[in-house]
């Protein structure tokens, strides 16, 4: 039962957070169409993703488009050394069959798990364990894995 609920409370955070990245994106749209800058807007963005305390990624066509700081912490590796790099490259050898799995059952619009735990490996070689909650999000008008870490 408390399993139960922790994973209501999860899925209800990953829509909020789905909610907040689909403001942003109409928001961003607009800006696009208009030409004109969103400043406060962009700013509170960057500041919402940079300062979660949980470490987020956005991963589009299997490569990391986005990554905050505390999953550098996590990982070992800058958001800039993990922006543009497939994102399968962090992940456990051991584990990657299944993750890679997920990921294209996610894309396609179909079940997979949204929360599960992981090993991932860290810059200087060592595995970490880590649990994860994906989303599928709109990022530029594509579907893009939202994901939000927390080492174990």
């Amino acid at each position: 039962m408390l399993e139960e609920d922790i994973v209501k409370k999860l899925e209800k955070d990953l829509l909020d957070l789905h909610e907040r990245i689909v403001a942003l994106e109409k928001i961003e749209i607009e800006r696009q169409r208009t030409g004109k800058p969103h400043w406060k807007t962009e700013k509170e963005y960057r500041s919402f993703f940079q300062q979660a305390k949980e470490g987020m990624a956005i991963v589009q066509d299997g490569i990391v488009i986005r990554a905050n700081s505390t999953i550098s912490q996590i990982v070992g590796y800058s958001p800039e050394e993990l922006i543009g790099t497939p994102f399968n490259q962090y992940i456990h050898p051991d584990e990657l069959p299944k993750v890679t799995e997920y990921y294209k059952e996610r894309i396609a619009g179909k079940d997979a798990p949204i929360i599960y735990k992981l090993r991932v490996m860290h810059k200087d070689g060592s595995e970490i364990e880590i649990e994860t909650k994906m989303g599928i999000v709109t990022y530029n008008e594509k579907a893009a894995d939202f994901a939000m870490i927390n080492k174990i």
